[in-house]
């Protein structure tokens, strides 16, 4: 029973990794800034600075 439980929050981290890195992509692609884009999408802001970090560090790039 724990197994089971314990597979079902492995998978729904890795659906919201999925998510939010869709997200980011989404993000790369418009040219507007974090600030406009998180309000237009009904984001928080930090959040967004959390998940686009550690979007850049899984992949050795950093944004200036």
């Amino acid at each position: 029973m724990i197994a089971i439980y314990r597979r079902c929050l492995f998978l729904d981290k890795e659906k919201n990794r999925e998510m939010w890195l869709a997200k980011i992509a989404e993000f790369k692609q418009s040219t507007l800034s974090q600030r406009e884009w998180c309000r237009q999408n009904n984001l928080k802001l930090s959040t967004f600075k959390y998940w686009l970090s550690r979007s850049e560090k899984s992949r050795g790039t950093v944004s200036v």
